[in-house]
């Protein structure tokens, strides 16, 4: 089962999930495609209650508007302590906040700063990263690929690299953030990378 034209358009806007994708899909000599290269413009209301949900209702928002196969990622951060949150709701955790200048702080950092809040006091800081991608195919059912990275939530941040939640994320077997990690290692381990090897799996020929 390969990939029809060896062609994917990611249902993403975000630049840090295309640049992962685009290194993890390199070696397959894939083309992808954004969701701007198609004219696709709209905003995909997340409604779904699991990330599988999501996953779905992205894959065919897009599939509507091309004849490629889409891939579609829904993902987010599982924290034991705060009893699954902020889960589906990772990308819009928290409501916008303003720095000390007064201009609006960007969203991921606004969602780091309310996650160290909130796990305030806490010794268990269990977490990990969730990712369930769609793949949409035309005239095909949909498939589902899903990947796991246990680890830990920091008390600080560290590093710059990555994006979303990484500065916060200690994963499994590591002294280290995400935003510390190189992206090999990432790559190699992180929650996308794992989906994305049993899709790549299950589509690509050898």
């Amino acid at each position: 089962m390969a990939i029809p034209g060896n062609t994917l358009v990611l249902a993403t806007g975000n630049n840090g999930k295309v640049l992962e994708f685009k290194s993890l899909l390199a070696p397959y000599s894939i083309t992808l495609l954004t969701p701007k290269d198609i004219g696709f413009t709209e905003e995909v209301a997340e409604t779904g209650l699991t990330f599988k949900d999501n996953a779905l209702l992205k894959a065919q928002a897009l599939a509507s508007h091309t004849s490629f196969p889409v891939l579609a990622d829904d993902s987010g951060l599982i924290v034991d302590a705060l009893n699954g949150a902020p889960g589906v709701f990772s990308a819009r955790y928290s409501e916008t906040r303003c720095g000390k200048d007064g201009q609006p702080i960007p969203q991921a950092a606004a969602n780091r700063a309310k996650l160290l809040e909130a796990m305030s006091g806490y010794s268990n800081r269990r977490a990990r990263f969730h990712c369930v991608l769609c793949y949409l195919s035309p005239g095909s059912e949909p498939e589902f690929y899903a990947g796991t990275c246990e680890g830990r939530i920091a008390e600080m941040e560290s590093g710059e690299g990555g994006f979303g939640y990484d500065p916060l994320f200690i994963p499994e077997g590591h002294d280290k953030s995400f935003g510390i990690l190189s992206s090999e290692v990432k790559d190699a381990i992180s929650h996308r990378a794992l989906a994305a090897e049993k899709f790549l799996a299950a589509r690509i020929k050898d």
